[in-house]
């Protein structure tokens, strides 16, 4: 009888202990939570690596404010809303640091192409995002022909319509190549009139005849090697014969 008398008292007791600790965590997590809200307050908010937007502007987009909770901002949330109203902003990141400092660190899309629709010049990224829109050329970048996107919008993919579906995932996979090899600025011109045989200008100094715009990356460093390897007066044109072959033609002189 004893026994059970002793059990049931410890098995209460185990019971209030657990209440105690429940409270006490309970406790714990209020308190941290108003300290969280009290102590943490945004009180300075910077702009960094942004060119073309102001930080005002950045900032009043992202929704956050001095007097914020450092904690409880959505970062997520707000590098999002940064991404998708600025369309010259390619990534957001919302870095807190204590106690009450929020750095919105951005990285700003860069230009590579454009094209001409109707005396106006369209800017595009790498991904045929359009950036800008221009009454004048701009200057240092690659000039698209032989495609017209339809009604072009800053901030969305330039679009060709369903026909020209294959030349845009050609063009945008030889821009992305061309980026990621770093020779962009070596090249003038793009032609997309025939998507079995893409064309460009490169160094000023050779007809690239590409074929289709597929295995770009392959035969864009075929290009660059052929180009090294010829003399610097060299003109003519580089034909690419295989995904492991180009040929150079020289121009013909009089």
């Amino acid at each position: 009888m004893a026994e059970k008398y002793s059990a049931q008292n410890s098995h209460k007791r185990n019971i209030e202990t657990f209440k105690y600790i429940l409270i006490a965590a309970f406790l714990i997590l209020l308190i941290v939570g108003i300290g969280i809200g009290v102590f943490f307050k945004v009180t300075e908010i910077v702009v960094v690596g942004a060119t073309e937007y102001s930080a005002q502007e950045i900032i009043e987009i992202s929704g956050i404010e001095e007097g914020d909770s450092l904690y409880l901002i959505k970062t997520s949330e707000a590098a999002r809303k940064i991404c998708e109203e600025l369309p010259l902003i390619k990534e957001a990141k919302i870095i807190r640091t204590i106690p009450n400092k929020v750095s919105i660190v951005v990285t700003e899309n860069t230009a590579v192409a454009y094209m001409k629709v109707d005396n106006v010049y369209w800017t595009i990224d790498s991904s045929g995002k359009i950036l800008k829109k221009l009454s004048m050329p701009p200057a240092n970048l690659i000039i698209i022909n032989g495609v017209t996107p339809i009604s072009p919008k800053v901030g969305e993919k330039m679009s060709l319509g369903d026909a020209g579906s294959t030349a845009f995932a050609y063009l945008v996979d030889l821009l992305s190549a061309m980026e990621s090899e770093g020779v962009v600025d070596k090249v003038s011109e793009i032609d997309m009139t025939d998507v079995s045989n893409v064309k460009f200008k490169y160094m000023d100094r050779f007809t690239v005849n590409f074929g289709r715009g597929d295995n770009c990356k392959e035969k864009l460093k075929l290009i660059i090697k052929s180009a090294e390897e010829l003399g610097e007066t060299e003109i003519g044109d580089i034909n690419i014969i295989s995904d492991n072959e180009a040929r150079f033609v020289p121009s013909q002189t009089e």
